[in-house]
C-alpha cells in the first residue's frame, strides 16, 4: 500500500482512528503527517472548501494517536476554523457543528476566534427538534445525530440550555429505542446508530445495557 493510498484512505475515514492505530503500528505514522502536511486545497488550511468535516476528522484522528494537528509539517488543522469562520463550519449543516466541536475537544486545540465553540453550540441548540433530538434533515431526530450530538455537548453540560437539551435529547433516544434494544435509522436496525447511541450514553455516565 503506498503513501499516497494510505493518505487518501485517511482523508475518506470518519475519524480514522483504525486506520492510524493500524499505521502507527508499522511505524508509519511520521511519514502520514508528514504527506499530510504537504496536502492543501487552499492557504487557509482547508482540505475542502466547503466540507470543514474532512478537517474535523483528521484532526481527531490524529489526536487520536497523539499527534498535534495544530503542527502537521508546517500546517495548522485547527487554524482553518478561524481562518475561514464559523460560515464554513456550517456548510455542513450541523454535522460541521457537531464535528468542529469534537475535533476541538480531542485535544482541547484553543482557537484564534474564540467565539467559534460557543457559535457551534447555539447553531446546534437551534437545530434541536421537537421531539427533543437532531436530525441532518426532516422533523424526526434520528439516533445517528442524536447521539452524536450527545458526544459534542458533553463539556458544555455547565451551561444551563445544554443541559436542558440533552437531556431531552436522552429521552428521544430512549422513546426511539425498539423493543429488542436497537436504535432505527431509516425504517432499519443498524448496529452503526446503536453504536453512536452507546458512545454517547457513556459518554454522559449512562450505562447502555443497565440503564
Amino acid at each position: 500500500c503506498t503513501l499516497l493510498t494510505k493518505t487518501q484512505n485517511l482523508q475518506n475515514l470518519l475519524c480514522g482512528i483504525d486506520f492510524l492505530n493500524r499505521v502507527g503500528s508499522q511505524g508509519n505514522s511520521h511519514s502520514i503527517t508528514d504527506s499530510l502536511g504537504q496536502k492543501r486545497t487552499d492557504s487557509n488550511g482547508r482540505l475542502h472548501a466547503q466540507k470543514s468535516t474532512d478537517n474535523s476528522r483528521l484532526i481527531v484522528a490524529l489526536s487520536s494517536i497523539g499527534k498535534d494537528a495544530t503542527a502537521v509539517g508546517d500546517w495548522n488543522l485547527v487554524e482553518a476554523y478561524s481562518a475561514n469562520g464559523f460560515n464554513w463550519i456550517k456548510k455542513q449543516g450541523i454535522n460541521g457543528a457537531i464535528w468542529a466541536l469534537i475535533a476541538l475537544d480531542s485535544n482541547d486545540y484553543a482557537t484564534t476566534d474564540t467565539t467559534i465553540r460557543q457559535q457551534c453550540i447555539d447553531f446546534i441548540l437551534g437545530k434541536q427538534l421537537e421531539d427533543g433530538g437532531w436530525t441532518l434533515s426532516g422533523t424526526v431526530s434520528d439516533p445517528d445525530i442524536t447521539g452524536m450530538t450527545l458526544q459534542a455537548l458533553y463539556n458544555y453540560r455547565d451551561q444551563g440550555a445544554v443541559a436542558t437539551a440533552c437531556d431531552e435529547a436522552i429521552t428521544c433516544l430512549s422513546e426511539m429505542q425498539l423493543d429488542n434494544g436497537g436504535m432505527p435509522y431509516g425504517g432499519s436496525e443498524t448496529s452503526e446508530s446503536a453504536a453512536q447511541v452507546i458512545v454517547a450514553l457513556t459518554t454522559w455516565g449512562i450505562n447502555p445495557d443497565t440503564d
